[in-house]
């Protein structure tokens, strides 16, 4: 029976975990503030939000049919929307509450289980900064992170309950339908959640064995009734979902052929990528990013100090009097099964993600429901080589590893921001240009700056997010890439159409005929005629300016409409006053370096033409690399640097070349020089020399002439990496 004593020892233990966890997530936001917004499928939501309304649950009938099967899968962005909706701030607010719930929420279970603050606070601080995912922080993980903290809410309280129903019947009873809730809401929103159904009682075996999990389930029935109705009206509701018709998720893992050899392949994949990434490889990236993306160590230093301090305030706050220490031989048993089901745990989070091929090539959000047992796993086996006989240890292993982790999530923190400060400059170039869009106007976009041509640079939610912006739907818009006139509209092999000027309009036509193995020819399919009365023409220069329409930009500073206020909130340049520069830069350098994502699922978004969006790929049996194929004659990339008044080198490495091209036929020029050949060291890594002079301060752009195989998807070679460095 739990004690007033322990009762109230736990609600002060909780009150410190909410309170580091919320340190934490500040320092994390305290260099950045509130200025990203949305990436992909963020702008979506925003968009079905402002044309039909505020609405909370995917139905058969909402604008979000095909994600019936998570039917509260839009609630949280909804929740945000009517919070700010002018602004990204109730977003940030939402994924800030998510993160600390998730972290006081790991604290109260490794406090459950291994009665002991340090060890405790510990978890709930990795919780937060674990760094397998690359997408935590990014608002396409946002309704995501509200499933895991509302689930991992949901099983610690239910561990409490178990405990209170013996002291207070009504109170545990009270908490354990509040626990169910939890995670019924969890899985309405992404049903993976389903993942923490076992985890009580996992813990509840670490903790007490099989016999004493028996006898609390069973002595506790209301209790375990509570969390198993939950469970049964969810997966109720998913049979009767998937029994009338198709579903965003069958079209995900839909067609999949089932063999021994597909099931050897997941498994290699669910040890190797799986448990490997969540519990090794995210901290050996974690270690690397902070060697070579950081410039200085400031902050990091500070916000390690901080983290120490919070630990060792947690160590000398040992267990209350009237609790019993664990035994140095218990203790260790005891860790040992927390590692276990840390373990166990880890590889159910994984786990749903091995039916799609598509979320096995990444790592972002794949790794969101394994983070609480790997992190699990990592305080168990601290606790297991050390335990309570060496907290010194204990306490600067965990300040090493929360410090370590917290510097991985701000380099994650500032991909997503420079993303967004990239679509920021994008988007003013439309909305300072065109004052106004009608619902039959369409808006064709001449982007010399070569910017649009990535999934990460509106190229496929330009219409979402200027509907969103302007309040109300625009018809179509049409980005064209100039020079080269290609139309950022993917075919089915990702390669982009063609635009050009008509006699009355603008003439936007299908990629160019192609073959594939196996799939015959594609012949062009589609030719769209803008009629110049229905267009408005936003003219972006290679610098990635506009001529702004007379008056507007005043207009939007002081105007107090839809797209005014958003502009002022979203798209309007903010310098936050907190922030500085802690990571690396090559704009003011003399050598430049081009990979389309030195970390895995970071991909960098393309400045330039002719690229297929970043695929990862395996380079061995451990490290994943980033190759994009160039799917153009003409493949570009646009790069800042200062060079020297010397001879250039240019190294690059590609990964694959289509079978009938000719490697040996490959040229580079750089801005509109002479050709040079690439000359092969190996396969796959290539060089040429360039004269002194053809790089030049600023803005450069250097062209790869590849003879693309139309018999072999339209593409030419697969690169990976591209270095300019002066000769020496």
């Amino acid at each position: 029976m739990i004690s007033p004593t322990d009762r109230r020892d736990t609600m002060r233990a909780a009150g410190y975990f909410a309170l580091a966890s919320t340190i934490l997530v500040c320092l994390l936001w305290l260099p950045f503030g509130f200025g990203m917004v949305g990436n992909i499928e963020e702008w979506d939501i925003l968009s079905l939000l402002t044309r039909h309304g505020v609405f909370f649950f995917a139905g058969e009938n909402s604008p979000l049919a095909s994600h019936r099967l998570r039917p509260l899968t839009a609630a949280p962005n909804a929740v945000a929307y009517l919070l700010s909706p002018d602004s990204f701030v109730g977003m940030h607010l939402l994924q800030m509450a998510s993160l600390i719930v998730k972290g006081t929420a790991a604290g109260l279970m490794g406090y459950w289980l291994l009665r002991s603050r340090l060890y405790a606070v510990m978890l709930a601080l990795l919780v937060i900064v674990l760094p397998a995912d690359t997408m935590q922080l990014s608002f396409r993980s946002f309704h995501i992170n509200c499933a895991v903290a509302l689930g991992m809410a949901g099983v610690a309280g239910l561990l409490y309950a178990y405990e209170r129903r013996e002291a207070l019947g009504r109170g545990g009873l009270v908490l354990s339908l509040l626990s169910a809730v939890g995670l019924g809401v969890a899985i309405q929103i992404y049903e993976v959640a389903l993942i923490f159904v076992p985890f009580p009682f996992l813990m509840l075996w670490a903790r007490h064995g099989v016999r004493g999990t028996l006898r609390i389930a069973f002595k506790q029935l209301p209790v375990t009734l509570c969390w198993g109705l939950a469970v049964a009206v969810c997966l109720g509701y998913i049979y009767t979902v998937l029994a009338h018709g198709s579903t965003y998720q069958s079209s995900v893992v839909g067609g999949q052929s089932t063999s021994m050899q597909m099931v050897q392949e997941r498994l290699w994949v669910l040890t190797f990528t799986g448990m490997g990434r969540a519990l090794v490889g995210g901290w050996v990236d974690a270690v690397m990013i902070l060697i070579e993306e950081f410039r200085n160590y400031i902050y990091v230093v500070v916000t390690g100090a901080i983290i120490a301090a919070l630990l060792a305030y947690a160590a000398r706050r040992g267990p209350p009097a009237t609790t019993t220490p664990e035994p140095a031989v218990a203790m260790r048993g005891l860790s040992a099964r927390v590692v276990l089901i840390g373990l166990v745990m880890a590889a159910f989070g994984y786990l749903p993600f091995l039916s799609s091929p598509a979320h096995m090539a990444i790592s972002q959000r794949t790794f969101l429901f394994a983070t609480f047992g790997a992190g699990l796993a990592t305080v168990g086996l601290l606790a297991l080589l050390f335990g309570n006989r060496r907290p010194r240890v204990s306490l600067a292993a965990g300040t090493a590893l929360v410090t370590l982790g917290l510097a991985a999530q701000m380099f994650q923190f500032q991909h997503y921001q420079k993303l967004s400060d990239t679509e920021r400059q994008v988007l003013a170039n439309v909305v300072t240009t065109v004052p106004a869009i009608g619902p039959e106007t369409n808006v064709v976009i001449l982007d010399g700056s070569e910017r649009i041509s990535s999934v990460w640079m509106l190229r496929d939610n330009m219409f979402h997010a200027l509907t969103y912006l302007y309040g109300a739907p625009v018809n179509l818009v049409y980005t064209c890439t100039v020079p080269g006139d290609y139309w950022q509209r993917l075919d089915a092999f990702g390669r982009p159409g063609s635009c050009a000027r008509s006699t009355d309009g603008w003439l936007f036509t299908d990629g160019p005929t192609v073959a594939a193995p196996g799939q015959g020819t594609r012949q062009p399919q589609v030719s769209i005629n803008v009629a110049d009365p229905n267009a408005v023409v936003v003219r972006v220069d290679k610098d990635g300016n506009v001529v702004p329409v007379p008056g507007q930009l005043a207009r939007l500073k002081r105007g107090e409409d839809t797209l005014s206020r958003r502009y002022a909130n979203v798209v309007a340049d903010r310098p936050w006053p907190l922030a500085f520069h802690q990571f690396r830069s090559q704009e003011g350098s003399d050598s430049f370096r081009w990979d389309f994502g030195r970390w895995w699922s970071l991909e960098a978004a393309v400045h330039g033409r002719g690229w297929q969006d970043s695929q990862w790929t395996n380079d061995g049996r451990f490290k994943k690399v980033s190759t994009a194929w160039a799917n153009m004659p003409e493949a570009s990339l646009v790069f800042n640097m200062q060079p020297r008044k010397a001879p250039y080198v240019v190294k690059g490495r590609v990964q694959a070349i289509a079978g009938n091209t000719d490697r040996n036929s490959l040229t580079i020029s750089i801005n509109g020089s002479q050709e040079h050949p690439l000359v092969w060291i190996t396969d796959n890594e290539f060089y040429t020399y360039i004269p002194a002079g053809e790089l030049v301060n600023g803005r450069n752009e250097a062209v790869f002439h590849v003879p693309v195989d139309m018999n072999f998807y339209g593409v030419g070679v697969a690169m990976d990496w591209v270095r300019f460095s002066p000769r020496h």
